[in-house]
């Protein structure tokens, strides 16, 4: 980790250099010359980089020699909890029973822990997280079932974070959490140089709260009733995948925008992140107004990490040019931009109004490990049998607790009226 951390301090240094170069008003040929040098040795950083990223994210899932890597209690809950047992005990008008009872009781005492109350069939993490390490026998190369993933994190929240654009930027999840989340963000000290018998004034760090409260994340799907006449194993994976695409697009666009009615309050919609304009009416991406929000984070005394934008800027960036009418280098180079990586996601913001232009996208650039995501509890499902009967479906709606925060604001910028003009 040392040896990342020193790759990515030489990458922002060059980074500083070019962003002095970018803004000088001309250049002469030697600058020209030291710009190329710079964006060959970024690149080359950044490539030493994502090949320690990757190989340190490996050693976080290594595989254990177990065939089916299942603790033993989670064994047992993987052979006899079920979805679809809980579907047909709703169908049927009948009452839980068994294992699935006991684990509706697991999720009610994980509700009360944050203040919570399931209010239809709840599946607590421990159970969630069997029933994902069970499908992940694939995983390996061992034909009998393949080799166990041993995580050290959640595994239900593993298998989510994968699915969404947060794995890719390094923000890490907080699971498990019991009560409000409450964390110091500390503000600017000052100080002076003083004479030998000056005197020193008091300085006390100005110190504001990071709080986060549990937030009801609803997500609703449409389950066919035939799946009560399928194998277990179908129809779980079948609930869980859909119930993990809902709630996947909906963190993500929590976490980049966020801010409306009962939302957490995601990047673009927290007050005192950096702001970069293109226009009155918004405007094309350019090079220079993208390195302007690489300034604006640096001004924070932050390092940014990485870029989001959405598809339609990211192949915009593609075909612009980093210095109009030289034929030169785009401005995404292979999803690299400055040296930093550039993740497109379709759940970016974008349908952003500036001015007469309702047409807009962000570009956001930042230290993404500054995001907090707070989970609580596990899951809490809502079947409905009849509303959807006619078309031979049931109405599944699943509530699960999340809230999001920056730990510091001034580690963002963002471009919030870029467009394909």
């Amino acid at each position: 980790m040392e040896k990342l951390q020193q790759l990515k301090e030489s990458r922002a240094t060059l980074a500083t250099e070019m962003e002095g170069l970018v803004s000088a008003e001309t250049r002469s040929e030697i600058q020209i010359a030291r710009m190329n040098e710079l964006n060959t040795q970024i690149e080359k950083l950044t490539s030493e980089i994502e090949v320690l990223e990757r190989s340190f994210k490996n050693s976080q899932f290594k595989p254990v020699a177990k065939n089916d890597g299942l603790t033993a209690e989670q064994r047992e809950i993987a052979k006899s909890f079920s979805f679809q047992k809980v579907m047909s005990a709703i169908e049927s008008r009948t009452s839980l029973s068994g294992f699935e009872a006991e684990m509706h009781d697991e999720a009610k005492a994980e509700a009360r822990s944050f203040g919570g109350v399931v209010k239809g069939i709840g599946v607590p993490m421990k159970a969630l997280d069997a029933m994902i390490q069970k499908r992940s026998m694939t995983a390996g190369t061992n034909n009998a079932g393949g080799y166990g993933v041993q995580t050290n994190v959640n595994s239900y929240i593993s298998y989510l974070w994968n699915k969404t654009f947060m794995s890719q930027l390094g923000i890490v999840p907080m699971t498990g959490l019991t009560g409000n989340y409450s964390a110091p963000k500390e503000g600017a000290v000052t100080g002076a140089w003083l004479t030998e018998t000056g005197a020193a004034s008091d300085e006390t760090p100005t110190l504001d709260q990071l709080l986060l409260t549990p937030k009801r994340l609803a997500v609703f799907i449409k389950v066919s009733k035939t799946l009560a006449i399928q194998s277990p194993d179908v129809a779980d994976a079948m609930v869980m995948d859909m119930l993990m695409n809902a709630q996947a697009t909906l963190l993500e666009k929590a976490v980049a925008k966020g801010g409306g009615t009962n939302e957490p309050t995601g990047i673009i919609s927290t007050t005192g992140i950096g702001n970069v304009a293109m226009g009155t009416n918004g405007g094309a991406p350019t090079y220079a107004k993208i390195v302007d929000l690489i300034k604006t984070v640096s001004a924070a005394n932050a390092a940014g990490t990485g870029f989001l934008t959405t598809p339609t800027i990211a192949s915009k960036l593609l075909v612009t040019e980093q210095f109009t009418g030289t034929n030169g280098a785009p401005v995404n180079q292979n999803n690299t931009i400055a040296g930093y990586k550039l993740v497109a996601s379709n759940n970016s913001p974008s349908g952003l109004t500036k001015g007469s232009s309702s047409d807009c996208h962000a570009i956001i650039f930042g230290d993404f490990s500054k995001v907090k995501v707070a989970q609580w509890g596990g899951l809490d499902l809502v079947i409905d049998p009849f509303s959807l009967a006619e078309s031979n479906l049931n109405k599944v709606i699943v509530n699960a607790y999340y809230d999001i925060g920056l730990e510091q604001a001034g580690a963002f910028a963002a471009i919030k009226d870029a467009r394909d003009v």
